[in-house]
């Protein structure tokens, strides 16, 4: 019996892949500051911007936004940062 792959999945897959060749030759830290800049493009080009809720988590909300206002509850794209003890 053959398991069917979502196309879904497949992406993931493929984006995990080209992560992977882009850091192999880089340090854990050299590695982890490249993806946290990726992910600055990616929120500036979606027009989200980072409100810090504590010192090492944040979630996301559109920049045009009222202050005080995060996006929608639903969903939890909370992320905490990398500890400054772990270098």
């Amino acid at each position: 019996m053959s398991l069917k792959v979502s196309k879904a999945m497949k992406e993931v897959w493929e984006w995990k892949e080209a992560v992977y060749q882009e850091t192999k030759d880089m340090s854990t830290r050299e590695g982890l500051e490249y993806i946290q800049k990726e992910v600055d493009k990616m929120l500036e080009e979606e027009g989200l911007e980072k409100v810090w809720l504590s010192e090492r988590v944040y979630t996301l909300r559109k920049k045009d936004a009222r202050p005080g206002v995060v996006m929608e509850e639903k969903e939890d794209y909370s992320v905490e940062k990398e500890s400054e003890k772990d270098e």
